[in-house]
């Protein structure tokens, strides 16, 4: 193995720290993986490791370092050349400078106390008990500063200003200072809203980029196995940068060049961009864009795409208008058959068949992931609306904001003078409460925030970028959607549901800094299946650069199709079923390696696990109270305290609501794989009529039918002759029997010629169109075991459902129970004052008498 060569060559092992007094070793299995060595050592450290890989490294490890590094390289130049990043890089720069000088400052106090300062920190355990070398390890990384030229401070940078202590101060005045300043600026304007008219040019650079946003396209081969020739196997994949198959034209395009023979073809683009599958399908076609799909009299009409992009298959199935929500933008579930004539086909004399799918499925994201792609569609709608809405649409949107930004001033402000008694943030002070005492963050502290923001930044910058260049141009692109906004498409701001969802608080219990909080996502698989032989797949992956994503769906693909078995894909339907099955197991598969997807009906059933326990409890409680409560009535001693103790509601109300909370969302969900199921039946449907219709010529079956005739009037004629008198048209009946045996005898005739003339007719003199390949019997059955499994996964989420209404009931039961037992105590308090009220009037009547 050529693992350790290059580490050899460097006079280390994997064991050793380059000069670190707390070594860091590299686990065992990552010893042999070129990137991790290089990225784990020291700076100074990687040119000789660079050096090592280019001497001692194998072909293929290195091909994959080098592609690595210069993505680095790319994605660093695009970030640093995007103007909406300058305020993270200045800041960046700025809280560099700052830790440089204070380093350089306190490394003369830092030598003189070195030796109390390292007796502390082996006192309070913060170190390692060896004295000795601690003290030289800090001696000499204050050489090291010494050798540290004084830095040069820029100067503070706009975003730090703008969260200055002034506002800290009088949060208030600031909020309404810096709304007066929006609306002096917006009263400067015309008065008419303005629009973006950026030159050709400019518009062109924004829809094709040179980087392609980072995204690649695969393309997935299949070719017909040796030992089965009706089998497709041996996957051979290729990566085409995004715009090399968007828009470059011409046969150099691998969409527009020809499927060889025998082959299928995979292309898979990972966004939900309807203007990408546009060109995708343009391209495929051979036919150039921007072009007009519907108009027919149109002279950009784009004849062949048409086909597949017309209204009725394309614009009319999406969901979400102009003034809806981002996220209210999906495809509706369904499965077209497109069969366009043949004169409209890209091969004359082929009969055509095309799908168009539009599946939803769930996945899952980081919340933190989630909460930065919910802030940044709503600063690109936010200028969208300021620049594309009229005026009386932009009046309300500034009401609705000003209130939406006094209420949750009012809240932070409450929020703050009940846990701190103070408005200052912590966050813009820079400070953090530590045992009760607030404590400033130092310089390094700072430092290493801001490098921890400026890489979350640049990890999800082709995403941000995607989302300003796509979100709203015409047509859109698909942001993915939170499960509450998938059911709840009208509501503009849904992110506390988002943090009710039972995964988001399952998955952010616990103390441990590691663990993710995770929500679950609505993605949407639309797949195209295009004359036989190609299909191209569009839907999204997670947000930022995710490897390895074992829960990715198109790595779940990539892998079944890396280990095929003979006869598993036999025609490009089967391929479609493999895709559409993979999208709906997601959350289903035991079989994929456990990353950080959250196991979905393990943290359901634990939470209902939860909800029966305490319910259970609490109907013992019931009892027992009830119990106790009985045996004071009768002594009339502590009967008030022991009904208002057990009386209260709270406790079963609570858990009645966590019910009714993983109710909702097991019914979300089930409502997903029910439109799942539509899509999957109405495909089989279409493969089973496309099947049964090419299972035999036309004439056959024609003659078949005859025959079937033949044989009920035979039948007929024979019941007619064994009754005790013939029956009146028994003789019509022979006649036309015979007529039958006529007709089929020269249909007969007639095949049997036209066949042996079709044999010494050349292909190239034939003009009849060639049948399209039979939709063999494995897909048929193929189609009814992912419906089955499909119906499998929603059965399981059912159950849940079933289990959590039973629990509601049974805590609805509960709260009857309690008030019905209030009503009784109510009508015994009230019989007891009447009898005090009789004993007190008593004395009282006596005197007056």
């Amino acid at each position: 193995m050529p693992s350790h060569n290059f580490l050899n060559e460097l006079g280390v092992t994997h064991n050793s720290a380059t000069g670190d007094f707390v070594k860091d070793e590299i686990p065992e299995k990552l010893q042999d993986d070129y990137l991790v060595v290089y990225m784990r050592a020291r700076f100074s450290e990687q040119d000789k490791i660079k050096a090592a890989i280019a001497k001692h490294g194998n072909k293929e490890e290195k091909i994959r370092f080098e592609k690595e590094l210069e993505r680095i390289e790319r994605l660093r130049e695009a970030f640093s050349a995007n103007p909406e990043n300058v305020p993270v890089i200045e800041l960046f720069e700025y809280r560099r400078a700052l830790w440089r000088q204070h380093a350089i400052g306190k490394r003369e106090d830092s030598e003189k106390d070195i030796k109390d300062r390292v007796g502390k920190m082996i006192l309070k355990k913060l170190a390692p008990v060896r004295e000795h070398a601690r003290e030289q390890w800090e001696r000499r990384v204050l050489a090291d500063v010494a050798k540290w030229e004084d830095p040069i401070i820029p100067d503070m940078p706009d975003s730090l200003e703008e969260e200055g202590i002034s506002e800290t101060k009088a949060p208030k005045s600031s909020f309404w200072a810096r709304f007066r300043k929006e609306q002096n600026q917006k009263s400067e304007d015309s008065g008419v809203p303005k629009r973006d008219k950026a030159p050709a040019e400019e518009k062109e650079n924004r829809e094709r980029p040179p980087d392609s946003y980072g995204i690649t396209v695969s393309k997935i081969t299949l070719r017909k196995s040796g030992v089965c020739k009706s089998s497709y196997m041996s996957p051979e994949t290729k990566v085409y940068s995004l715009n090399d198959v968007l828009f470059k034209e011409g046969e150099e395009n691998p969409l527009t060049q020809k499927c060889e023979d025998d082959a299928i073809r995979y292309f898979h683009i990972p966004a939900n961009n309807m203007h990408w599958v546009e060109e995708a399908i343009a391209r495929y076609y051979g036919e150039k864009t921007p072009g007009e799909f519907n108009y027919r009299k149109d002279p950009k009409y784009l004849k062949k795409s048409s086909n597949i992009l017309c209204r009725e298959f394309w614009s009319s199935r999406q969901h979400g208008g102009v003034y809806d929500p981002v996220h209210a933008r999906h495809m509706r579930a369904h499965c077209s058959l497109i069969m366009p004539q043949t004169k409209g086909t890209s091969e004359p004399g082929v009969e055509n068949k095309n799908f168009v799918i539009f599946m939803p499925y769930l996945h899952w994201e980081t919340h933190k992931r989630r909460k930065v792609m919910a802030r940044v569609a709503k600063e690109i709608t936010k200028q969208h609306r300021e620049t594309h809405s009229d005026l009386t649409q932009n009046v309300r949107d500034e009401l609705y904001k000003t209130a939406q930004a006094i209420r949750q001033l009012q809240s932070r402000q409450f929020t703050d003078l009940t846990k701190r008694g103070s408005t200052i943030s912590e966050k813009e002070k820079g400070e953090k409460i530590v045992q009760g005492k607030r404590v400033k963050r130092s310089a390094l502290a700072e430092y290493l925030l801001q490098i921890a923001r400026l890489h979350d930044a640049m990890d999800v910058e082709y995403d941000v970028r995607i989302l300003r260049d796509h979100l709203h141009q015409d047509p859109p692109l698909h942001l993915r959607r939170t499960l509450d906004q998938s059911y709840y498409w009208k509501i503009a701001d849904t992110d506390m549901r988002d943090k009710d969802q039972v995964v988001y608080r399952a998955t952010k219990e616990g103390k441990n800094i590691l663990r993710t909080s995770r929500i679950i996502m609505v993605d949407q698989l639309w797949l195209y299946v295009l004359d036989d032989n190609t299909i191209i797949s569009f839907f999204p992956r997670r947000w930022g650069r995710n490897k390895p994503d074992w829960s990715g769906v198109h790595k779940g693909i990539r892998s079944l199709l890396a280990h095929l078995h003979v006869g598993q894909i036999e025609s490009v339907y089967d391929l479609a079923l493999l895709i559409m099955d993979q999208c709906s197991t997601v959350f289903f598969d035991s079989t994929k390696s456990v990353d950080e997807r959250p196991e979905l009906l393990d943290i359901f059933t634990n939470a209902l696990s939860y909800i029966s326990g305490q319910k259970t409890v609490a109907f013992e409680t019931f009892w027992h109270h009830l119990d106790k409560m009985s045996a004071s009535d009768r002594q009339l001693a502590g009967f008030e305290s022991i009904v208002r103790s057990y009386l209260n509601i709270n406790p079963e109300g609570e858990l009645l609501r966590e019910a009714h909370d993983i109710t909702e969302e097991l019914r979300m969900m089930i409502r997903i794989f029910t439109h799942q199921l539509s899509v999957m039946d109405l495909f089989s449907e279409h493969l089973a009529a496309l099947h049964d219709k090419r299972r035999k010529p036309a004439p056959d079956e024609a003659l078949d039918v005859l025959k079937d005739i033949k044989a009920l009037l035979q039948q007929q004629s024979e019941g007619g002759e064994t009754a005790s008198k013939p029956t009146s048209n028994g003789h019509a009946i022979k006649d036309e029997v015979q007529r039958i045996n006529e007709i089929i005898n020269e249909n007969a005739t007639t095949l049997s010629s036209g066949a042996a003339h079709s044999n010494a007719i050349s292909p190239q003199e034939s003009k009849v169109p060639k049948p399209p390949p039979d939709i063999p019997e494995t897909t048929i059955s193929l189609s009814k075991r992912v419906k089955d499994h499909m119906t499998s996964r929603r059965s399981k989420l059912q159950e849940l459902e079933e289990h959590t209404i039973i629990i509601a009931e049974q805590l609805k039961d509960l709260l009857s129970l309690k008030q019905q037992q209030a009503s009784i105590i109510e009508a015994k308090y009230a019989l007891k004052r009447a009898d005090e009220s009789v004993i007190q009037a008593g004395p009282l009547c006596c005197s007056q008498s």
